[in-house]
């Protein structure tokens, strides 16, 4: 007589796929991928958080924190950071079918 029990298998896909869901939403959606400071001809305190989406600015003296700034070293334009801008979205939409389709 065949077992009508779920596979441990698809129990652990089923777990683990909206944890993967929920970091890959946190990656994307993430301000900071990367910190640069000591940029010239700015002060010494100020950090530039640059994510796939938003460049954001922060004095840490104050911690006073701007987004949405003007992309003047070229982040944007940079091969890795193109490809992150695809594939993130891409991901989320390829998880959430794989959650529907299970």
């Amino acid at each position: 007589v065949p077992s009508m029990r779920t596979p441990a298998e698809m129990i652990v896909g089923l777990v683990l796929c909206p944890c993967g869901l929920l970091l890959t939403l946190t990656g994307t959606l993430a301000p900071s991928w990367r910190q640069v400071s000591l940029v010239p001809d700015q002060p010494m305190d100020v950090v530039w958080e640059q994510g796939i989406w938003d460049i954001c600015r922060e004095r840490q003296s104050t911690h006073d924190r701007l987004c949405g700034q003007a992309d003047g070293l070229g982040y944007f334009e940079q091969v890795p950071v193109r490809v992150a801008q695809g594939l993130m979205p891409s991901s989320l939409v390829v998880t959430l079918v794989g959650l529907v389709v299970a």
